[in-house]
């Protein structure tokens, strides 16, 4: 069974979506036209993210925003629907957004389900193709976007994620979020935030969503947890900015914690971890 994983590269971190090649090979095949477009205004590198309802879905892959205006990129021909209920909507999965009334309608626009939605989103408009899931490393990356504030810019911004202040009510580049690349594989690729810190006492690296820390919002308290005690020094790679630092600690605790974005390190600390997202 063939798999192809995409990596968005964005402003708060990369992430990777797992493709259902041979369950909706026409989809996949319209998603990754769009994807390996790199094109000025012609693909989603360039792309911000410009719809979010938290528990619900976050949209993307309609609007450039290039010389400080919003543009819509470059349309294709639509798709046919692939809807199936192998592939609900539920949580962490990934699906096409259409035209209302028309199921054959999806072109370059996406959503990540936030939340559950199959009881709405496949029971109407011929139901909405999925044709991917995020994995679970690069999940915290969809929640931290999905955390983020949002901004009535009117038209099809009204629900507009944002980070950072928004002086004056003018929404610039850099409160968007934004795909700054894109790559396609056959293997699934180890995201840059994928918090690549380095256990001194083992030597081993590439901590997991499952035990490497606990709370998945950039800005709040992030717990690098192991069995016992243990150093460490990082990070290992490239990282996002919100997790981009030089500074190092050794901890003789079993769990090290910080505040991102911070420039300082991290704090050690016993107390009982919180839980993993």
């Amino acid at each position: 069974m063939a798999t192809t994983y995409v990596d968005f590269t964005t402003s708060l971190g990369d992430i990777v979506i797992q493709l259902f090649d041979d369950d909706a090979p026409l989809t996949v095949r319209n998603f990754l036209g769009y994807a390996q477009n790199v094109a000025a205004g012609a693909g989603y590198t360039g792309s911000f993210f410009h719809r979010l309802v938290p528990g619900f879905i976050l949209q993307g892959g309609g609007y450039d925003y290039t010389g400080g205006t919003a543009s819509a990129i470059m349309a294709g021909p639509p798709v046919t629907n692939e809807f199936s209920t192998k592939h609900p909507n539920v949580q962490g999965t990934v699906a096409m957004a259409k035209l209302g009334g028309d199921p054959n309608s999806a072109t370059d626009q996406f959503f990540f389900n936030l939340g559950d939605n199959r009881a709405n989103l496949d029971a109407q408009n011929g139901g909405f193709t999925v044709f991917g899931q995020v994995t679970d490393a690069s999940w915290p990356v969809v929640q931290a976007i999905a955390a983020l504030q949002t901004v009535n810019a009117g038209g099809a911004f009204a629900n507009l994620p944002v980070q950072g202040n928004v002086a004056n009510g003018q929404v610039a580049a850099g409160n968007l979020v934004t795909i700054t690349g894109t790559a396609v594989s056959a293997t699934p690729p180890a995201p840059a935030n994928a918090f690549l810190f380095t256990d001194t006492a083992t030597g081993t690296s590439g901590m997991t969503r499952g035990d490497a820390y606990a709370g998945p919002v950039a800005g709040l308290e992030r717990q690098y947890i192991w069995p016992g005690p243990h150093g460490i020094s990082g990070p290992a790679r490239t990282a996002p900015p919100w997790l981009r630092r030089s500074a190092t600690c050794s901890c003789t605790a079993a769990r090290a914690t910080t505040r991102w974005p911070s420039a300082a390190a991290p704090t050690c600390s016993t107390a009982a971890p919180g839980p993993t997202s």
